[in-house]
């Protein structure tokens, strides 16, 4: 048994000295995972890989390894949570990855000491965006370390109360009203699709537009997420031949969720309206990644766009001169508003291209020159590079600072926003004029659109390992989340698989899920074949209360046929081994070997009693044979029992009834 011990803080010392002797003696008591683990590891292996978010859990690579001072605290907290509580899932790596995560984003370094209730609001964004269904799990599991380093006293500022803000997933394996509601949500409207590729034919020339439209025809070319499609470099497009040498064409994407580097190759239909897609984005960012290159190389030097009359750095300038080397042509009331308000320039200040670039420089992303590190993909050849305000129906373009359009952009232009005020946003559909039957106004999101072509998969065919390399996915067991069909779609497929494998059609039996109502009105009779003969229990008044243990219940018939006896006399060698082993467990003081004793027994007993029927020649083969039950080893019964209302009896063979009382011939 491994060795554990109970962590007790002391509150005279600081958070961080207490964080110490927690990590010291994780390394050097606790034995879980073996005493000879290497602590000092971030590979334990067989057990977990210690790395950052979206790298892979089973990732070797020195770059994927989390950053210290995290990664120390995160092997004690793993190890001693796994002690006290040992769990195959293991959700504690989860919220540590996105806890990395997070506290890198904040503070530019991953720090425990620096957890708040703030971080822990951004890991929990974090974990909706990067996991599904483990969403949940992901969160309940950052509370529960936020009341651990608060309680313990090893962060500066508790955050024990902190509760997890990710609703627990509800069961998509539902039929019904509401369940066909759920799995509708979770797919796009047909009418909104149709009307997305009309916007598309007809695109004009301005980038918003062209933006979201292009946008979307790339997540019709594949089951890809939106934040795959936006890091898209611009050499992505991969032209190849198969096995019989025909022509195919796909997309460099680089896949999240430790799939890493992807090529997806795109459905032949769709080869025109990805080329022209790609061709149309192109067009609208290539001063974008021209931004990008430069700034890489001349991070001291502001940018000069193509259509700038300043060459000259040192220059003086104007306030509206020197909007203008922003691209911005501005009225003089506007542009000293942005100078000195802004940009915060006091009045007097030497206005020249370099002291400007000074005020703006810091206003660069945080990864930049990166969109993609892992992938290597730069500001200066990514596809979607663009400038500040590109975008944006009103604001001018800043055209020196690079941008990265989000996945919320994407989302909103899809969706009409009503908490806004009326007219202050307008969807693409709006803009176009398209709206519902009803007048209602259309929207789509982008993951539904990975739900939905996921479900066209599983409709066509695809195994579930073509679907998961197809979408990205390390684990085929992800794709159930995204399958979306029909009760009766899933009848007409194993129909179709019945045919296939040589039955007749006239034979099968179609079946699908049916309402409640329908359930009764359908006439009644529970009869289910068992190993040893029928069961009478109605399943659908309630589950089996024994767990399927039919030789000690009254609602089992056993049927005298052919096999049955030697199968029996099999289970009572078996049964009787069995019951010796739980009588020296119990003499041993184990505890729950006299439940299992008791039970043992009563089998054995019953056992015995079947056979000797079986062997009676008196009793005719397809008989049915139900044995009286006195006393079933029930939670229930045994409450009963200690209260004693319920007289305990053995079942041995001697005691049991006569066999015409035993025995019912039906």
């Amino acid at each position: 048994m491994s060795n554990i011990f109970y962590f007790s803080s002391r509150s005279d010392i600081a958070a961080s000295q207490n964080l110490e002797i927690f990590i010291e003696r994780c390394r050097n008591e606790l034995t879980v995972f073996g005493a000879d683990l290497d602590f000092d590891s971030w590979l334990w292996p067989k057990v977990a890989n210690f790395t950052t978010l979206g790298s892979g859990s089973r990732s070797s690579s020195i770059e994927d390894k989390m950053a210290e001072p995290f990664i120390s605290f995160a092997k004690a907290y793993f190890r001693y949570q796994q002690g006290h509580r040992p769990a195959k899932t293991r959700n504690e790596s989860k919220a540590l990855k996105v806890l990395e995560r997070a506290l890198t984003e904040a503070h530019g370094e991953p720090d425990i000491l620096k957890l708040d209730a703030s971080i822990l609001d951004r890991a929990a964004l974090i974990a909706r965006e990067h996991y599904a269904s483990a969403a949940y799990q992901c969160g309940r599991e950052l509370a529960r370390l936020a009341k651990f380093v608060s309680d313990n006293h090893l962060i500066s500022k508790p955050c024990g109360t902190w509760k997890n803000p990710i609703s627990r997933p509800q069961d998509d394996n539902k039929v019904g009203k509401k369940a066909r509601e759920a799995r509708s949500r979770k797919l796009p409207s047909r009418d909104a699709v149709l009307a997305m590729g009309d916007i598309f034919a007809n695109a004009g020339d301005d980038p918003r537009d062209i933006f979201t439209s292009s946008v979307f025809a790339l997540l019709m070319s594949g089951s890809v997420r939106i934040t795959e499609v936006l890091h898209l470099p611009v050499d992505c497009e991969v032209h190849d031949f198969n096995q019989q040498g025909e022509p195919v064409y796909g997309l460099r994407f680089y896949s999240g969720k430790g799939f890493g580097a992807n090529i997806k190759w795109v459905p032949t239909v769709m080869w025109p309206i990805v080329k022209e897609a790609i061709s149309r984005v192109k067009a609208i960012t290539e001063e974008g990644r021209a931004l990008g290159a430069w700034l890489e190389k001349n991070p001291d030097l502001m940018f000069i766009h193509p259509d700038s009359n300043y060459a000259d750095r040192s220059k003086p300038l104007t306030e509206v001169e020197a909007c203008e080397t922003l691209g911005l042509y501005l009225d003089q009331d506007a542009a000293k508003q942005r100078i000195y308000y802004a940009y915060e320039f006091k009045r007097g200040d030497l206005l020249t291209m370099e002291t400007v670039w000074k005020k703006l420089r810091h206003r660069l992303p945080d990864q930049f020159p990166y969109v993609e590190e892992k992938a290597n993909i730069t500001f200066g050849n990514a596809l979607f590079a663009m400038q500040i305000n590109a975008l944006h129906a009103k604001r001018g373009v800043v055209r020196v600072l690079p941008w990265l359009p989000s996945v919320n952009i994407v989302n909103n232009d899809l969706s009409p926003r009503d908490h806004l005020a009326e007219g202050a946003h307008r969807s693409i559909f709006s803009r176009y004029g398209y709206f519902h039957a009803d007048g209602s106004e259309m929207h789509i999101t982008t993951h539904q659109m990975r739900h939905m072509i996921d479900t066209m998969g599983h409709r066509g065919g695809m195994s579930d390992e073509e679907i998961a390399r197809f979408a990205g996915r390390a684990d085929p067991k992800q794709n159930r989340v995204y399958n979306h069909l029909t009760g009766k779609e899933l009848a007409v497929k194993y129909e179709q698989a019945q045919v296939a494998a040589g039955y007749e059609e006239s034979m099968l039996i179609h079946c699908e899920p049916v309402s409640r109502e329908a359930y009764d009105l359908a006439p009644k009779g529970p009869v289910h074949r068992s190993l040893w003969g029928f069961c009478l229990h109605d399943f659908a008044a309630s589950p089996c209360g024994l767990f399927r243990d039919c030789l000690n219940c009254d609602e089992h018939l056993c049927e005298k046929r052919s096999g049955t006896k030697e199968e029996l006399t099999a289970q009572l060698a078996d049964t009787e081994a069995n019951l010796l082993a739980s009588e020296k467990a119990m003499t041993d003081g184990e505890y729950g070997a006299d439940r299992w004793y008791e039970h043992h027994k009563l089998t054995v007993a019953r056992l015995r009693e079947l056979i000797a029927i079986m062997n009676d020649s008196n009793v005719p083969d397809g008989s049915l044979i139900r044995l009286r039950q006195d006393y079933a080893p029930s939670h229930s019964n045994r409450a009963l029992r200690a209260r004693g209302d319920l007289a305990r009896r053995s079942l041995g063979h001697a005691e049991m009834p006569l066999l015409s009382s035993l025995m019912e011939e039906i």
